[in-house]
């Protein structure tokens, strides 16, 4: 999805909030939520954007915003992990579902939408 002739990217112009003046690819708005230094303003922001989209065209924005999540999906499955005795595999779905339950349900207004999808992921594979 941000390979190609017309990869998937966000008008970072049009969400302002610290971010760059312009069109960028997904893999490089990845790279700016990753950032320490990017606010959480700009990160919610970007997060409000992603499930806007994810609820008005699902295919290709529902998968989007889950690799978009990948990373915190990673440290929760780091934190959760080890004290799992089953099939690790069962764990990370129920923290993909978790995800993509609260995804499905979140208002796009929301203030924090990063944290409210991050802990509904946690508490579904706790």
């Amino acid at each position: 999805m941000t390979a190609g002739p017309q990869p998937l990217s966000l008008d970072c112009a049009a969400l302002g909030c610290g971010l760059p003046d312009e069109e960028l690819p997904l893999d490089q708005v990845r790279l700016l939520l990753l950032r320490r230094r990017t606010s959480w303003v700009t990160k919610d922001a970007v997060w409000q954007e992603l499930v806007r989209r994810a609820h008005a065209t699902p295919e290709p924005w529902t998968t989007v915003a889950a690799a978009m999540m990948m990373p915190g999906l990673k440290h929760i499955a780091g934190k959760l992990g080890s004290r799992f005795c089953g099939d690790r595999n069962d764990l990370d779905s129920e923290f993909l579902e978790g995800f993509l339950q609260a995804l499905d349900v979140a208002d796009a207004r929301s203030p924090k939408i990063f944290g409210q999808l991050y802990w509904a992921a946690f508490r579904r594979g706790h």
